[in-house]
């Protein structure tokens, strides 16, 4: 059964021990640990982070945080079990967005562009992936962002 809660740090610890190789390789180029990435989001002011479990055990682990009143980076770690029911997380995913993103006019943020799984989702989610590759510690992301059209 899957449920969605806010996050704990055995949750980090999991989550990091255990996270897909194509977010391992987001978390270095900006370099830093899958733990210490996420414990800075975490730990960041206003920062909102939900966990995702499937039979209490964390698969993926995401939040906001806030840049003003009106724009938040948006930000997913996951391990590889979280996609091993595309369509429920894909589901769930919808949800949780919607959630998190509803205070902002707009959040964002960057993907590697071979994060296929990451950008397969963000487009499901409704974000806009710009096709202008940004080199980051000569690693290309895109750029994604979703705007609140209410």
């Amino acid at each position: 059964m899957y449920s969605v809660l806010p996050s704990v740090p055995k949750d980090a610890i999991h989550i990091a021990k255990h996270m897909r190789h194509a977010d391992v390789v987001e978390c270095k180029v900006f370099n830093k640990t899958p733990l210490q990435a996420i414990n800075t989001a975490m730990l960041m002011k206003k920062n909102q982070t939900l966990t995702l479990y499937k039979d209490n055990e964390p698969l993926l682990i995401g939040g906001v945080v806030p840049e003003s009143s009106k724009v938040a980076t948006i930000w997913v770690l996951s391990t590889e079990k979280a996609f091993n029911n595309p369509v429920t997380i894909g589901k769930m995913a919808v949800k949780w967005v919607n959630y998190v993103a509803t205070p902002y006019e707009k959040v964002h943020n960057l993907v590697w562009i071979e994060n296929k799984k990451a950008i397969n989702l963000l487009i499901l989610l409704g974000f806009y992936i710009n096709p202008k590759v940004i080199h980051v510690n000569n690693t290309s992301f895109y750029y994604f962002v979703r705007r609140n059209t209410q």
